[in-house]
């Protein structure tokens, strides 16, 4: 016995079994295939039509939606007696600190919690997520690595620096992970035994820091990005940046291009390959501490409890988001939605879809 799926032949054998043949039926918009089996192209393409089309008005909704600040405001993820310190967005997982040192991980598919860890004993001051390791650093100067399901994994005896923790960045690629302090030491740790790697003292103490590709980028107190080398931790560039501390920012790879924020309240962008300055613009009346910039816009969030989208070409303001609280330390995207900490106990997700994302769920 014959029948058709989806344009394939099978065949029906005697213990009832479907076995598909490996000759795929070929057949023309209208024509049959001579066993009663008819497709109908034409519709095909008008549904496959549509769905570009709603997809392309989907767009150009986000798009206008993130140059207005039209946007829902809703609560993805909640502590009761706790308040949240930096977040990290990883698809639809959210990992976040705490004043306390836990470490939470939220689905904000489902805006619930699936798990904490007493990670630290003191306030988070920094943290990092790839979906398989968490690291994360505090206050007391501790150091911690974790798997995805907030089991800690052994580091060594030296797992502490002197001062805060200002950076705590993963490298899988070179299967380690890197911590910095305010007074200064950058550390790199094997992913695998937890072992201490190496250790360099700056001139200038570490405030942020991230891992881009084959380099360990450092804003310092000195108004510079420090840039070394991920695999052996040699220095590579010195960039002066601002007169006041480097407090954060992001390095993209592809154009080459840095932006940053200081604790003046200026944000810069550079072209690192010609030097020259591309943007330059007043952002925050106190710190930046937060950033995140596309080829589109930079979003960044200042200790005076505001948040600011400009225009990523002219450096033209758009809209500011204002009422939050001077532990504002994150603020991240992606195409349908912002994330932010800085609201006490509560993180607070600002949506640009309307009246929902394509698949119905944050983060997918």
């Amino acid at each position: 016995m014959e029948g058709f799926v989806s344009g394939w032949r099978y065949q029906v054998a005697n213990d009832g079994q479907k076995r598909v043949c490996l000759n795929k039926m070929r057949m023309k918009a209208g024509d049959s295939s001579g066993d009663g089996f008819q497709f109908d192209w034409d519709l095909m393409q008008k549904r496959i039509s549509k769905v570009r089309n709603e997809e392309e008005e989907r767009e150009k909704e986000y798009s206008s939606n993130w140059k207005t600040g039209k946007a829902t405001q809703e609560i993805a993820a909640y502590l009761k007696e706790d308040y949240f310190r930096r977040l990290k967005l990883f698809g639809p997982k959210l990992i976040s600190g705490s004043h306390t040192g836990s470490i939470h991980m939220f689905n904000l598919r489902n805006a619930k919690k699936e798990w904490s860890a007493a990670a630290h004993g003191f306030e988070v001051t920094a943290l990092d997520f790839n979906g398989k390791y968490v690291v994360s650093g505090a206050v007391d100067g501790t150091v911690q690595l974790m798997n995805s399901k907030g089991e800690p994994l052994k580091l060594s005896s030296e797992a502490r620096h002197a001062g805060i923790v200002t950076m705590a960045q993963l490298a899988v690629r070179y299967r380690r992970f890197f911590s910095g302090c305010v007074e200064g030491t950058l550390r790199a740790w094997d992913l695998a035994t937890g072992e201490l790697l190496g250790k360099e003292k700056l001139p200038s103490g570490i405030l942020c820091g991230s891992v881009v590709g084959k380099f360990v980028l450092l804003g310092c107190k000195s108004g510079c990005v420090e840039v070394y080398s991920a695999d052996k931790m040699q220095h590579i560039l010195s960039l002066k940046c601002f007169s006041s501390n480097v407090t954060c920012f992001q390095y993209d790879e592809e154009s080459d291009r840095l932006v940053a924020g200081g604790s003046n309240g200026d944000v810069t962008m550079w072209n690192l390959d010609s030097g020259d300055i591309l943007l330059s613009f007043k952002a925050h009346k106190g710190p930046v501490m937060s950033l995140q910039w596309d080829k589109d816009k930079i979003v960044t969030g200042g200790r005076d409890g505001e948040i600011n989208v400009w225009d990523t070409s002219l450096g033209k303001h758009r809209f500011a988001i204002g009422g939050y609280t001077a532990y504002l330390t994150t603020v991240q995207f992606d195409k349908y939605q912002l994330i932010t900490d800085g609201a006490n106990n509560v993180v607070v997700a600002h949506r640009f879809w309307s009246p929902s994302p394509p698949s119905g769920k944050p983060g997918s």
